[in-house]
Parts: structure tokens; sequence; C-alpha cells
């Protein structure tokens, strides 16, 4: 997204007309545009007055809701990412509003702005995923389906780099093993954390790769299948009975179409990532 997406409607807002903790609001659109200046003290400034004016000590405004929409877009453009989504989880996590039109309305529009803020949950930045996992944590219930089943991978992934340390948590884990847009993650974390022979009674690598399975489904969105298919690797040849391979070849051979679903919205067909993380994920069996 570059920034004349991000600012395409910014001059349209009646700022004047809303305020913030020192007043009218006529100064976000300039606090905005010098949050992207490539002066860092100028960058870091205009963020500072940001948080005063839309934040204050934890008060939200009628300007905050409004400015949320340039605030999510700036970070998914990779502007001050850490930084604008710890200010986005604020707003959402506020109950101290002041001169809101409606009730809820601050954390009803970060909600609203999710599908920019949830990518940012696999960034490859560390700091940037943690303070997306805390923003997004911070809308609650209200984060929706989707926002909560991104936390749940993401809370996966970290047990899964924790490895045997993560063992305590294993009862929270084999809940997500029911569900196909956990399934995977789960299982990675599963076999981190018990990487010999003590699983939970009934968790065998067999029974994992079942559960994975449906993430590859036809129907299935491309980053849930490639999940599952890097799971399926993980979790090693040993771990097929003689027809299970088939349903991972028929995608390596690409006569499987994985429909996109949510933010994708495309066919993926004979993609060429996902015919080469199932003939990874075959490959050892192959041999």
């Amino acid at each position: 997204m570059d920034l004349a997406t991000v600012f395409a409607d910014l001059d349209r807002v009646a700022w004047p007309e809303l305020h913030h903790a020192y007043g009218p609001a006529d100064d976000l659109p300039d606090l905005l545009r010098a949050v992207t200046a490539s002066d860092e003290e100028t960058a870091a400034e205009a963020e500072q007055e940001l948080w005063s004016g839309i934040v204050h000590q934890g008060t939200v405004y009628g300007a905050t809701a409004a400015a949320v929409p340039f605030l999510a877009r700036l970070a998914a453009a990779g502007v001050r990412r850490g930084n604008l989504l710890g200010m986005l989880g604020a707003i959402a996590e506020s109950g101290d509003e002041h001169r809101l039109d409606q009730p809820g309305a601050a954390r009803a529009a970060v909600v609203a702005h999710l599908p920019l803020m949830l990518p940012l949950l696999s960034d490859s930045d560390a700091e940037v995923r943690q303070c997306a996992a805390w923003a997004v944590a911070r809308c609650g219930q209200t984060a929706g389906p989707d926002g909560r089943t991104a936390l749940r991978r993401r809370w996966a992934e970290v047990a899964t780099l924790l490895g045997p340390a993560a063992r305590p948590v294993t009862p929270r884990l084999l809940p997500m093993l029911d569900r196909p847009d956990t399934a995977a993650a789960a299982a990675r974390a599963l076999v981190a954390a018990h990487p010999g022979s003590d699983r939970p009674a009934g968790i065998t690598l067999t029974s994992l790769v079942d559960r994975v399975l449906p993430a590859a489904a036809p129907g299935a969105s491309l980053n849930s299948a490639l999940a599952a298919l890097e799971a399926l690797a993980a979790l090693g040849a040993g771990a097929f009975t003689p027809g299970q391979p088939r349903r991972v070849q028929l995608l390596a051979d690409g006569e499987r179409r994985i429909v996109g679903s949510g933010i994708q919205t495309g066919i993926i067909h004979n993609d060429t990532e996902m015919r080469a993380a199932a003939r990874g994920g075959l490959w050892d069996r192959d041999r």
C-alpha cells in the first residue's frame, strides 16, 4: 500500500469538527503525514503528539475513531509498524471515552481494520509480530472469528519455538486440533513440545496427519493449505498411513484447486509454491 492510498481520503474528514485532548483536531492531517517523514526526529515527534492527542492518558475521543483508518493503513504500509500497532491496541483497550458520537466507536474502528492488522501477525520482524498480537488481543471478543483464529495460530507458533518447554500448555493445544484453521499450527506445536513418544493419549503422528489434512482440502485458503503442508512435512514420512499421501499428491500434481477466503479472493490453481510444499511433504516417503 503506497502513501497516496493511505491518505486518499484524509482531507475529506471534517477534522475541525472533531476533538481530541487539546481541542479541535484540525492538526491531525499534518501529524499523520509527518509520521511518514524520513527524518526520524520529525516522525517520532509527530507520533508522540498523536499519542498525546488521541489516546491521552488512555482516553479516546471522536478524533481518535476518525484517525484509526489512517493509523491502520500506515502500519500495513510499513510505517512505524510496532509503534502504530501499539497505539491501535491502546485505542481498542480504552474504556475511557470522551465526546464520542457512539459508545465504543473507537474500538469498533480498530476492529473494522483488523484485516489490515492480521497479516502483521506473521511479519518477519519479531517485535512487529508481538505488537500485532497485543493489538489484536486488545479487541477481545469483538475481534471476531478471524482475529481469534489468527491469535490462536500465533500462540501455537510461539509454543513451537519453545519446544519441550511448552509442555505445560499442551491442554490448550489439544482443542485447537479440532479446528481446521488451527490444526496445523497445533500439530507442529505438539510435536515440538513432545518430540518423543510421550504425547497425550490418542495423539499419534498418524492421528495428527488426519487432523491436519482437512486444512488442505478444496475450499481452504492458500495460507491455510500451505500451513497444513508445512505441518505434514514436520510430522515426517513415518506419520503417513499408505492411503494418506494420495491426498497430498493431488496437491503436488496440481489437480486440486485451493479457493481463497477472507482477504484472499482469487482462485489459486497450479500454484508453484503450493506444489513445491506438497512435494516437500512427500519427499522423504518417496525416496
